[in-house]
């Protein structure tokens, strides 16, 4: 009997006698030969050589024998598919029984099949909320997965043939978008791949204001800011502006600091605010005023005598004041240069200025202006002029008596 290559045939010689006795026809005509083929083949064929009827019987819904039953010799062809195995050989038993009850059974072995794998997707893309996705693993083999990360998780990690994962993604709470990589790798080898990729959070970063004007005096401005992220606020001025609390989550407020602008210009300071990965920035500008002397209101002159005079003012200023009176002259336009009167008591950046000037001389027409200093300068009123009463004292009397 001869075989084709890789054993893909068989042949089976059998005896028609039921009688295995010698004087008859011997058991030895019937002879088996088992069927072993490759396991990525389809079909094969058992060569049958007898001189009488046959059939054949087998038990496995993966093998279909053409034809089941012959007289003489024939060749059988047997249909099995590929193995869908790669891991596994599968066997099946071939019973072929003659009319006069001879009965033979051959083994068919079917090898194992090249290995195959393939995923459904490559690629599973998340947004920021994460949630679940998956994908399913088509194979003849085991398989195990590997990587990934810890924001990821896997409903299994190995398996074999088919099957479905189920891949579960955290929120991501960074505005950096993310990736993870899981390998499928089969028993022999065979490789896949599946990149899991994540958005970043969508970042909510709101200031209240682009723009705060403040004066020149020192004081506290807060910035309101709504948000869904930590965030931090900085400044690149340095001095004059000092933020009191640079960290912050969710909504909030940036407070600041500002000192006294003494100088006659304004000046501007950006105020960066910026979420926890610095991809997202908002800037509100803050303009502080620039400094002015004071201002005062015309003095009222009452209760002018020969000698005295009371005097009443109101000043207003960008800045506290540290100093203010009166200043007179016979002269327009005096200054503190010239005969003054110091008021104290008022203070801070608006009140009223009180005095009584006394030693002046009679008949005289006199010049007064109220006075304040703050930290950028002095400031003067217009002029207030009267006169005292009575008529300008002579070489011999006394221009200013003691009062």
């Amino acid at each position: 009997m001869t075989y084709l290559p890789l054993l893909l045939w068989g042949a089976l010689v059998v005896s028609c006698s039921g009688s295995d006795d010698i004087g008859n026809v011997n058991a030895d005509y019937m002879k088996v030969t088992d069927i072993v083929m490759n396991g990525n083949l389809s079909s094969t064929t058992l060569h049958i050589d007898a001189d009488c009827p046959w059939k054949i019987t087998e038990s496995v819904d993966w093998l279909t024998v053409n034809p089941t039953q012959g007289t003489g010799s024939a060749d059988v062809q047997l249909i099995t598919g590929a193995n869908p195995s790669s891991v596994d050989e599968r066997t099946c038993q071939i019973t072929i029984t003659t009319d006069g009850g001879v009965q033979r059974t051959i083994t068919l072995s079917q090898g194992k099949n090249d290995e195959d794998m393939k995923v459904s997707t490559q690629q599973l893309s998340f947004d920021e909320s994460g949630g679940k996705l998956a994908f399913t693993v088509t194979s003849n083999t085991r398989w195990n997965i590997t990587g990934g990360a810890d924001w990821v998780s896997l409903s299994a990690d190995a398996g074999q043939d088919n099957g479905e994962i189920n891949v579960t993604a955290q929120s991501n709470t960074s505005e950096d978008p993310r990736t993870a990589t899981f390998t499928i790798t089969g028993n022999s080898g065979t490789t896949a791949y599946i990149t899991v990729t994540q958005a970043g959070k969508n970042v909510l970063l709101l200031l209240g204001t682009e723009n705060i004007d403040a004066t020149a005096k020192s004081g506290t401005y807060t910035l309101r800011i709504q948000s869904n992220t930590d965030w931090t606020a900085s400044t690149t001025v340095a001095g004059w502006v000092e933020i009191l609390n640079s960290e912050g989550s969710n909504d909030g407020n940036v407070t600041m600091r500002l000192s006294d602008n003494v100088v006659g210009e304004a000046r501007t300071a950006n105020i960066r605010v910026t979420s926890v990965s610095g991809r997202t920035e908002r800037i509100c500008v803050i303009t502080q005023a620039a400094a002015t002397p004071p201002v005062l209101t015309q003095p009222a002159v009452s209760d002018v005598g020969r000698y005295e005079a009371s005097l009443h003012s109101n000043f207003t200023s960008s800045l506290d004041i540290s100093e203010c009176g009166f200043c007179y002259s016979t002269q327009p336009n005096p200054t503190i240069i010239d005969r003054n009167v110091k008021v104290t008591g008022p203070e801070g950046m608006s009140g009223e200025l009180s005095a009584t000037l006394s030693g002046l001389t009679s008949g005289v027409i006199y010049y007064v202006r109220s006075w304040a200093r703050n930290a950028n300068g002095v400031g003067y009123s217009s002029d207030a002029i009267f006169k005292t009463e009575g008529s300008i004292p002579g070489e011999e009397e006394n221009p200013t008596p003691n009062l």
